[in-house]
């Protein structure tokens, strides 16, 4: 478990930023890489992903994190929460709104980013999408960033890879654009 010094500094941090799904671990991976002036947290029910993760506060967090009950706690802190999810697949799609419906309960000032899968994903993530984009209810704090739109950006020799890499660091640069 975390020492005192990292228990200390875990508590002074005050946004959480929580990855649902494969998309949100991504781009929760990529922002400890960043910077560490935030709590990072993930969520998943596949730990795959985390499993060869060399940011071992990530590892740490997916075990204490295994449900909501973590909103609480943030309410009592008083903290700023930004849930990052990718809509399309089925666990950030349908975990995201129930979180930013039990914020909304528990007055935690809350932020979703949500990705839009690509066209190339398919007709049934994009059917997933859109059922998750209904279920938010018209949740005003959300950025909605559509990959195809992001892919159509690039050179037609950039990778898949490369694409991936750049929206991460798109989520992240979102993440500075809300809380500033």
């Amino acid at each position: 478990m975390y020492g005192d010094k990292e228990q200390q500094a875990k508590q002074k941090k005050k946004v959480t930023i929580v990855g649902l799904g494969g998309s949100g671990c991504m781009a929760v991976h990529h922002i400890a890489e960043k910077t560490d002036e935030y709590n990072l947290m993930y969520i998943d029910n596949n730990d795959n992903l985390l499993s060869h993760s060399t940011v071992e506060t990530l590892k740490l967090a997916t075990k204490e994190c295994r449900d909501i009950d973590f909103l609480l706690k943030l309410a009592k802190k008083n903290q700023k929460l930004i849930i990052i999810a990718g809509f399309g697949g089925g666990f950030g799609t349908f975990v995201a709104p129930i979180m930013i419906a039990a914020s909304k309960m528990l007055n935690i000032n809350a932020s979703l980013i949500l990705t839009l899968p690509a066209s190339f994903e398919g007709k049934k993530r994009t059917e997933h999408a859109n059922k998750g984009l209904e279920l938010l209810n018209g949740f005003k704090n959300s950025v909605i960033i559509e990959f195809d739109k992001l892919i159509d950006s690039f050179d037609k020799n950039t990778s898949l890879k490369d694409c991936f890499s750049v929206m991460n660091e798109v989520l992240y640069l979102k993440v500075k654009e809300i809380l500033a």
